[in-house]
């Protein structure tokens, strides 16, 4: 039993300094550059501000995106786009329009 305990103790705490590197590293990034957004490893947080994505997504959620290719991207998926200089937009891919050019309505 005081292995199991020792080894849990182990684990958790390597999980927290973890946890502790993402984080202290997205903080010196969004220091460092703050007109972008921060990343880890080429991930990037995002907290949800609306009820829009509900009940998939809430208001106050965090989530977690990566950069893909555009071709990737399918029907139903959900996306993070900036949608303007200070705007990321969540949003549910309910169509992919190959027309003039790739867009998703």
């Amino acid at each position: 039993m005081k292995k199991a305990i020792k080894y849990a103790g182990i684990f958790v705490s390597v999980l927290l300094v973890l946890v502790l590197v993402v984080n202290v590293t997205i903080i010196v990034k969004s220091y460092i550059h703050p007109d972008r957004v921060p990343d880890f490893l080429g991930y990037k947080p995002f907290i949800v501000l609306s009820g829009s994505m509900e009940p998939a997504i809430h208001a106050g959620d965090l989530i977690i995106t990566r950069v893909t290719e555009p071709e990737h991207i399918a029907e139903g998926d959900i996306i993070a786009f900036r949608a303007d200089k200070n705007v990321i937009v969540t949003h549910r891919v309910t169509d992919v329009q190959t027309g003039e050019g790739l867009t998703f309505p």
